[in-house]
């Protein structure tokens, strides 16, 4: 006959509803993504919407300890939409990022002119470090601002350049 009017559809029932099982065993959450995350909304009205990783991994396991530094749930898998209990464990942020560096998924931002976003070059850096001209000008003349132009000759920016 249903539910009784007023009660909600309970919070794993609306997880396992929004669920897909790719063929790497990640149990993909299809509902509402956040910066790849999985979000629920929470069952006490008011309260706020809760990563679905998070939920699956309270509802098998228990509360997360409290504790310092904090632990997080983690995903073995690096799939963050991804809520197979088998793919999930603790750890704290600190283990989260060496985990990221250790498979390859860090952003590493490039240096100099390796990075696409650079407005200058080596030979425009050597050139501003032994100008006399005042940073203001400097600045439009290479299309960056005094305060860049000042930190690139007090070696703040650019350090890796002699």
């Amino acid at each position: 006959m249903g539910r009784p009017k007023g009660s909600s559809t309970p919070i794993m029932e609306r997880i396992r509803r929004r669920v897909r099982i790719a063929p790497s065993g990640c149990h993909e959450f299809t509902g509402c993504l956040a910066d790849g995350y999985g979000y629920v909304s929470a069952e006490k009205p008011g309260d706020s919407s809760q990563r679905v990783h998070v939920v699956v991994w309270v509802h098998y396991n228990g509360p997360i300890p409290k504790r310092k530094p904090r632990l997080c749930v983690l995903h073995k898998c690096d799939n963050r939409a991804c809520c197979n209990r088998r793919h999930l464990f603790l750890g704290t942020r600190a283990e989260n990022t060496y985990d990221m560096i250790a498979k390859g998924r860090a952003k590493i931002s490039h240096k100099g002119e390796a990075n696409a976003a650079a407005k200058l070059t080596t030979s425009k850096i050597r050139r501003i470090r032994c100008s006399k001209k005042i940073n203001a000008e400097l600045g439009r003349q290479y299309g960056v601002t005094k305060t860049m132009i000042g930190f690139i000759k007090k070696r703040k920016a650019w350090r890796h350049i002699i």
